[in-house]
């Protein structure tokens, strides 16, 4: 008489890691079991493949689906996936990014007003349209200054 012992099926779930915004839809997991007999729990984990978000801009609770997922470790051989994909939710928070700005040199005229004459970004993501506008300059003093020798 012969007897099958068959895989045991087990879940994979994913957590979701938040991240800052970074111009794509890629995300990091830790992937967790359900349904591993308690002996094996230290002899079997999942990995995902690859981790995506919906989209790649800034919100909360945003879709995570994880694809590819796998079982390693020396028992892996007694476990079956029941399914290679497994969703959680993360948040995508705004990248922080500096302004800067050169104003013109004017001729005294009693007061502090200066004109802008460039704005620059630094810190934004390549290909990502972004642009820096509007905003006052003034000079710290009103007073003509002269570099000492």
């Amino acid at each position: 008489m012969k007897i099958n012992v068959n895989a045991k099926p087990v879940t994979a779930s994913i957590a979701a890691n938040n991240k800052v915004y970074d111009g794509t839809m890629a995300a990091t997991t830790t992937c967790s079991l359900t349904g591993v007999v308690s002996v094996d729990s230290a002899s079997v984990t999942c990995t995902a493949g690859s981790a995506t978000f919906a989209d790649k801009n800034v919100g909360t609770g945003k879709l995570v689906t994880a694809t590819g997922i796998t079982l390693a470790g020396t028992a892996a051989a007694n476990y079956a996936l029941t399914s290679t994909t497994a969703t959680s939710t993360a948040n995508i928070t705004a990248l922080h990014i500096t302004g800067s700005f050169t104003a013109s040199n004017k001729i005294y005229d009693g007061n502090t007003s200066a004109t802008v004459l460039t704005r620059a970004l630094s810190g934004a993501i390549s290909g990502d349209l972004v642009s820096l506008t509007g905003g006052t300059a003034t000079f710290s003093t009103r007073r003509w200054l002269t570099a000492r020798r």
